[in-house]
Parts: C-alpha cells; structure tokens; sequence
C-alpha cells in the first residue's frame, strides 16, 4: 500500500513535536507534556484543521513528554487513542517505566521529563501491520 498524506503539520512544543497527518481526515500523532493541549489545538486550527476532523491521537511511545496532554485531548476531540501494546502500561499508570540512564544528557533530562501524567486507556493498539485509512490517511 502507497502512503499517501496529503499534508503534515508540524507543532512545536517544550519538549518534543506533535504532528498532524491530514489526508480525509487528521491523525494527530503525539500529544506533548500536560498543558500542552490548548498550543496543539491552535496549531491544528492556523493550519485548517477542524475539531471534528481529527480521527485518532497516536503515540510514537508513552512517555510524558509524548502522551502527556492525551487525556484532556481525547476528552476534548471526543476521539480513540492508539499506542504500541508495550507502551500500554505507561499510558494506564500515567508514568514512565524506570528508565535506565547511560549518557549525561539523558540524564540531565531526566528530571524534566520523569513526572506522572493524567492516565489514558488506549482504544487502539498498534504493530508494524497497523493501518491508518480506517481514520482516513492512507498508511
């Protein structure tokens, strides 16, 4: 199958990215730290993306800095959210596993980024076979 995205937006945050894949519908994927909603929805609407268009919130993984605004954003959206199985964990507890630092810089980013988030229970799980035309972007 062809991959076929028709627009991404790219939305800068404190510490990651959120993007939105725009094809017959938007996928967001990632969500940021907490807080960060309100910046993720703004970017979605200076690019021309409605509300009602966004179809899935999906996570590269469920760290806090990737999945922190999630619950308040799938609240808001009113839309299901997607993680890999493994990440499942993080996302119910609403706190990153331990993480084993091996470099400074992990480490001196640790503290910013080893905080609880509000939980989530994901929808949809997802593996190297997922398919997102169901929430309209081919992939």
């Amino acid at each position: 199958m062809s991959s076929i995205i028709l627009r991404e937006t790219t939305v800068k945050l404190s510490l990651s990215n959120a993007y939105l894949l725009t094809g017959r519908k938007t996928v967001m994927v990632d969500t940021g730290m907490p807080g960060e909603e309100t910046k993720i929805l703004r970017a979605a609407e200076r690019a021309g993306v409605k509300a009602n268009d966004i179809s899935l919130i999906l996570h590269t993984h469920a760290h806090v800095d990737h999945a922190g605004s999630t619950a308040a954003l799938a609240k808001t959206l009113n839309v299901p959210t997607a993680v890999h199985h493994a990440d499942e964990g993080m996302m119910r507890a609403g706190r990153m596993n331990d993480l084993n630092c091996l470099r400074l810089e992990s480490r001196l980013i640790l503290p910013l980024v080893n905080k609880p988030f509000p939980s989530v229970a994901p929808d949809v799980f997802v593996d190297e076979t997922f398919d997102l035309s169901a929430f309209g972007v081919e992939g």
